[in-house]
């Protein structure tokens, strides 16, 4: 993760670690692999990377989903950000990540439009392609109601340190990049294009 600039004030996040072609030299997508030994860190992997399945673009999105969950923590450092963290039983972990968990449990922070994407990642067909028009659509429906939510705050008084040291509630403002992630900074309000979620900057 990196900020470009402060004339270009746009902080961006990749994580291609662990990426793998999907498709074959036709566009199509290809068998799933009979052994997926696991990879990579468990606290933000789906469910079925757990388990040694083949992963999917569905995939990707869970584990953005928890993120998510993680930026949405009310406090400053959370104890438990996710459901199972510092949890050591992987029975557990693997049934809180998967369809069984409560949605309320997991999302408890998030707005209701995040309880929508959560059914919708957990029952959708992995071989079909992911529908991320109906995903920025309801990332689009949150946003407008934080940012009414916004308004209706107090102003926050002037900072004594810089900017870029000083806590500050912000409002989302969002344009649709297909798989990608954006963070950008708009008259000091951040937001995460495509994906779009409320922050505190500290």
């Amino acid at each position: 993760m990196g900020l470009c600039s402060r004339e270009q004030p746009i902080a961006l996040l990749f994580d291609l670690g662990m990426a793998r072609m999907y498709t074959d030299g036709e566009s199509d997508i290809r068998p799933p692999r009979t052994c997926c030994p696991f990879r990579g860190t468990p606290e933000w992997a789906s469910g079925h990377a757990q388990k040694g399945r083949e992963q999917t673009r569905f995939d990707d999105l869970v584990a953005w989903l928890y993120v998510t969950c993680e930026l949405f923590a009310n406090e400053r450092e959370p104890i438990q950000p996710l459901p199972w963290t510092y949890r050591n039983n992987t029975r557990a972990n693997k049934y809180l990540k998967s369809i069984f968990c409560p949605a309320r449990y997991l999302l408890r922070t998030l707005p209701e439009q995040y309880f929508t994407i959560n059914a919708y990642l957990q029952t959708a067909n992995p071989q079909k392609p992911p529908d991320y028009h109906f995903l920025a659509e309801k990332v689009s429906e949150a946003i407008k109601e934080l940012e009414e939510e916004v308004k209706k705050l107090p102003p926050l008084p002037a900072p004594t340190v810089p900017m870029a040291r000083s806590t500050i509630l912000v409002s989302p403002k969002s344009r649709y990049f297909s798989l990608a992630v954006f963070f950008t900074c708009y008259k000091g309000h951040i937001a995460i294009s495509s994906y779009s979620l409320p922050v505190v900057r500290g």
